[in-house]
């Protein structure tokens, strides 16, 4: 039994054999090459990116770049006067259709 690299990881040491410990690593990619990646939400496998069924990298944001913009696809419009302050009241109500948002403005 090998040791844990890390003294008392329970998930470090390898607990008895695998029955697959003879499977070579081309044996691995050739049943790989016909897995059902990003094929949908329930595929054994899901890439890095910004499609529908590929999964988020743990640093990705919302600026379109590595991840969806905030709102994509949902036609959200901002309207009334800047002057007026309807604008910003629009703004408003349409962040909150996208996101947690408490707004304690007053009218």
């Amino acid at each position: 039994m090998a040791d844990s690299i890390i003294s008392g990881d329970p998930f470090g040491a390898v607990h008895g054999t695998s029955p697959y410990q003879e499977t070579t690593p081309q044996d691995v990619a050739k049943f790989h090459s016909r897995d059902d990646s990003d094929t949908g939400i329930q595929a054994h496998h899901h890439t890095i990116g910004i499609r529908r069924n590929q999964a988020a990298a743990g640093n990705h944001n919302h600026d379109g770049s590595s991840g969806k913009k905030l709102g994509e696809g949902l036609a959200l419009t901002v309207s009334g006067s800047r002057s007026s302050g309807a604008a910003l009241a629009s703004l408003i109500s349409q962040l909150k259709l996208i996101m947690e948002l408490t707004d304690n403005t007053t009218p």
